[in-house]
């Protein structure tokens, strides 16, 4: 368990004394709708899979799988069954409400799961490749660095490893953030793995065992919003953002600033990430020369190089992904403009306010997609590639959203 006593002082006042969940500090404007929101997305997630996993066992009772298919799906439902009531003991935390809520991230339970095998399985040199990047411009003095959407934290872990600094894990995953404070409290996380698109038929489910990490007194994990970061101004040497600012609402420039508010004056920020950002909307794609302009526009110093890495590229599948990808450091920060508003001369950060806001903003995203007399099979694939959700989960949250959004006309 992290002693969160060695970086109170960063935190502001209005989040000295947050809760915890197990340990780690839940450092929210609003706690309880956040444990409301992930508690549906949790109980939701295990509804969904108990339902998935009971039209299965129905098939496979009424003989409708023959021999090796037969075989593997008997093997899948014995895995997810242990996978589930592992996964039930890990966010047990997140299974004592039910109560429905909207959402204010588009993120779910399962949302970038590969990032667990990733960071300490079988992708652990493209996490060494990525700190090969940032290590030469790390000074050596840096008293404390921040992570943003540190996910499974193995480059968090490995910065820790090798800096005495406080280095600072930022998410707001459950399931990644909890798997991850596992393995970096010297304890094995065994889990399960199921693999799309597999080489052969023995990796479509396969137990794994991740082996626990020495426990680093200098690496803290927190749960927090980018938009609203439970830190005082000016506190970090350092701000790492590892494939995060593409998948922020916010335009870079805004991200930036943000981000530069909590950095003190001769603060940088290492950037990896895409060398461009794919996006719908054609205004807010950017190629390499516009992600670094944005940087060159808000630091006095910057310097950019791209390099090739293997993506995700678990062991188990068919096909390698080869990303292209940018890095950043930019120093000395222009501007530090806090992007958040004053409560006093603004509109108030009413929860309510932000929640619908960013229910409406969900509904656009999907009613986009819509036509009328279109399948729900038709929505759902659309839906899969809009909020990265898997086969089955997009089948699940078409029908789900749907029935949200009709019941409001």
């Amino acid at each position: 368990m992290q002693d969160n006593s060695l970086i109170s002082h960063l935190f502001t006042e209005e989040y000295k004394e947050v809760k915890s969940i197990n340990g780690i500090p839940w450092a929210y404007k609003n706690p309880e709708e956040k444990l409301i929101e992930w508690s549906y997305k949790t109980f939701s997630f295990f509804e969904h899979n108990s339902s998935i996993l009971k039209s299965l066992q129905g098939k496979l009772n009424n003989n409708e799988f023959k021999g090796l298919t037969k075989q593997r799906i008997q093997k899948y439902l014995d895995d997810k069954n242990s996978y589930l009531k592992k996964s039930r003991k890990l966010l047990k935390d997140f299974l004592n409400n039910e109560q429905e809520v909207s959402s204010t991230s588009s993120q779910n339970i399962l949302s970038y799961e590969d990032l667990i095998f990733r960071d300490w399985l079988w992708g652990k040199s493209e996490v060494e490749q990525y700190y090969e990047k940032i290590q030469n411009d790390l000074t050596g003095r840096e008293k404390n660095i921040l992570v943003l959407g540190a996910g499974a934290c193995g480059l968090s872990y490995t910065i820790a490893k090798n800096t005495t600094a406080n280095v600072i894990a930022c998410d707001i995953n459950p399931h990644l953030f909890l798997a991850a404070q596992k393995i970096t409290n010297n304890k094995s996380f065994d889990s399960f793995e199921f693999t799309e698109s597999p080489k052969e038929l023995s990796l479509y489910s396969k137990k794994v065992s991740i082996d626990g990490q020495e426990k680093l007194n200098n690496h803290f994990q927190v749960f927090c919003d980018f938009n609203q970061i439970p830190f005082k101004l000016g506190s970090f040497d350092t701000v790492v953002s590892c494939w995060f600012y593409d998948i922020i609402p916010s335009s870079l420039e805004e991200s930036i600033l943000h981000t530069n508010s909590y950095l003190n004056d001769e603060g940088k920020i290492l950037f990896l990430g895409p060398s461009n950002f794919n996006k719908n909307q054609i205004s807010k794609q950017l190629t390499k020369e516009e992600i670094v302009e944005a940087f060159d526009l808000c630091f006095k110093s910057i310097k950019s190089d791209t390099f090739e890495s293997d993506y995700l590229a678990d062991t188990s599948k068919s096909q390698k992904r080869i990303e292209t990808l940018l890095y950043i450091c930019a120093s000395l920060p222009k501007n530090r403009k806090l992007l958040i508003y004053k409560e006093e001369t603004h509109i108030p950060l009413n929860p309510q306010l932000d929640s619908y806001k960013q229910k409406i903003t969900i509904f656009e995203k999907i009613l986009k997609h819509v036509t009328a007399g279109m399948s729900y099979e038709e929505l759902s694939k659309k839906l899969e590639v809009e909020f990265g959700f898997s086969k089955e989960e997009a089948k699940y949250y078409t029908k789900n959203f749907m029935n949200k959004i009709l019941s409001e006309l």
